[in-house]
């Protein structure tokens, strides 16, 4: 077989919104609801709205492995 792998890197600038809608996104239904209800959501937008002035950016880092049968 030939087999080729390829990586490449890409960074992208985030906010607090998309932070929380990324984790809202993968955690358990309640993780994020209103402190109110157990979640989680205002003590972390708090969190990271303390760094406001800093540029938060989601570092990307994608592999693909390309495997051909060779004639």
């Amino acid at each position: 077989m030939d087999v080729h792998v390829a990586t490449w890197q890409a960074s992208y600038e985030v906010d607090t919104d998309w932070v929380l809608g990324h984790l809202g996104s993968v955690l358990a239904p309640d993780a994020l609801q209103d402190e109110r209800a157990g979640g989680n959501a205002h003590a972390l937008r708090a969190a990271l709205d303390e760094h406001r002035a800093d540029v938060m950016h989601e570092g990307v880092t994608t592999t693909a492995v390309v495997a051909r049968r060779r004639p």
